[in-house]
């Protein structure tokens, strides 16, 4: 699941967008949410996906992610169909009877789904209250075409509602600002009717929000880990000095402040002190070279946490992360088939891992057979998939291919663990 917004932060965005939701007399029925990468746009989503549910007013979600897998877009609207046919009794009584008549529809092309999974039979209930679709991280759509399938749901929901069509439906729709989406939305002719929201990364909004997370997590790891710190004289921790470098440094980026503050918290050192000693020595590092670039810090946090596995598990620790790259059309592979197709014990994953925690969701060892390994965040992947980020570190590129993903590049070890993954999942080709 997404997290939602850290308590006492983004008030007064979510608020806006509560009060639209339920404002009879709203100018647009669509909200693009855009910003940069980690500044945190799907925490927003999931916040007012939780207040439309906990106000009955949520229709559907839909989060993309593509390092968990979850990017296909011939999967959206027979998604957002489920979801709405839960809340719709109206609607899943006509989507039943239309499924019993024309048994291939699920398996038709994503615009012929939209028309008669989501749009006829939202038309017979044109008479319902308005509830809430949420697509998060569009621009994590990515399958063959990416760019023609993020901005063909644009159209769709454009013409949609430049056809004077009402349907009991309003949409938020979160991505990056990328090039051919502002494109899209900028073109004097197609006039797309939108409240459009930027969420800039060094805002006095960002930061002071930023402030209020950080303070809000070191005093979390305080009060878990207070035994393991060097309290103050007052019995304070840490010191502000150090508050003050971080909340600085992060400039309003909340995955750089989440990932530092993962780092320092990391159950499996129990140091705090020491962790947080490290994201000082970092931090100082950007101020010697003269970075002001927030996303620099980030990549040398991720060469930092990468440099801390001893050579002799860096081998499978690569193959791990190579493998956790795999978009297959089936469900991303759990910890112990992972291991069984690498040929490597779960001893020597869970060893491999131990220093990438404050990066990835690594499963408790009772849940290996059932739960995958993913990546906090998107960016990680971004990293480790470009040479010029991660040097050393790159595991190659990311090459889509017949509806799967892999990582091209990479030495032959890997290789070996790739080509079972091949033969046992069924993928087109390496």
């Amino acid at each position: 699941p997404q997290l939602s917004c850290y308590p006492g932060t983004r008030l007064k965005l979510t608020t806006e967008i509560q009060t639209w939701f339920f404002d009879h007399d709203r100018q647009w029925e669509f909200l693009w949410l855009n910003g940069p990468a980690g500044v945190g746009k799907s925490a927003v989503a999931q916040t007012v996906a939780e207040y439309a549910l906990e106000n009955d007013m949520l229709g559907a979600v839909y989060f993309f992610s593509r390092p968990n897998q979850r990017n296909k877009y011939i999967q959206v609207f027979i998604t957002l169909a489920y979801q709405l046919s839960i809340r719709f009794p109206g609607y899943r009584d006509f989507v039943g009877a239309k499924l019993a008549t024309e048994p291939d529809l699920l398996t038709k092309t994503p615009r012929i789904q939209f028309r008669k999974l989501i749009v006829e039979p939202l038309l017979l209930l044109s008479h319902e209250r308005k509830r809430v679709i949420v697509l998060d991280e569009l621009d994590e759509c990515d399958e063959e075409d990416n760019q023609h399938n993020q901005l063909e749901i644009i159209e769709l929901i454009n013409h949609l509602l430049r056809s004077n069509i009402s349907l009991p439906v309003i949409w938020v729709i979160c991505s990056r600002p990328e090039s051919y989406l502002k494109r899209i939305f900028a073109r004097p002719d197609y006039a797309i009717q939108c409240w459009r929201e930027f969420l800039p990364i060094d805002s006095e909004e960002s930061r002071r929000d930023t402030e209020v997370f950080i303070r809000g997590r070191l005093k979390e790891i305080h009060e878990r880990y207070g035994e393991c710190v060097d309290e103050g004289a007052d019995g304070s921790w840490p010191p502000e000095t150090a508050i003050q470098q971080i909340v600085e440094k992060t400039s309003g980026l909340f995955v750089l402040a989440d990932t530092f503050l993962r780092y320092i918290e990391d159950s499996e050192t129990r140091d705090p002190d020491q962790r947080l000693g490290e994201v000082l020595a970092i931090l100082d590092h950007s101020r010697i070279t003269g970075s002001r670039n927030p996303m620099h810090d980030l990549d040398l946090f991720y060469s930092r946490t990468l440099s801390s596995i001893p050579d002799d598990h860096w081998l499978i620790t690569r193959q791990i992360l190579v493998a956790s790259t795999f978009h297959t059309k089936r469900d991303q592979l759990a910890v112990q088939p992972l291991c069984n197709l690498l040929g490597i014990t779960r001893a020597k994953f869970y060893a491999a891992m131990r220093r990438l925690h404050s990066v990835t969701h690594v499963p408790e060892p009772s849940d290996a057979a059932k739960t995958p390994l993913h990546f906090f965040h998107a960016t990680f992947l971004d990293y480790l998939t470009n040479p010029n980020r991660a040097g050393r570190f790159f595991i190659g590129r990311i090459v889509t291919d017949g509806g799967s993903t892999i990582a091209a590049g990479v030495q032959s070890p890997v290789l070996s663990g790739l080509r079972c993954l091949e033969s046992t999942m069924g993928l087109s080709r390496i």
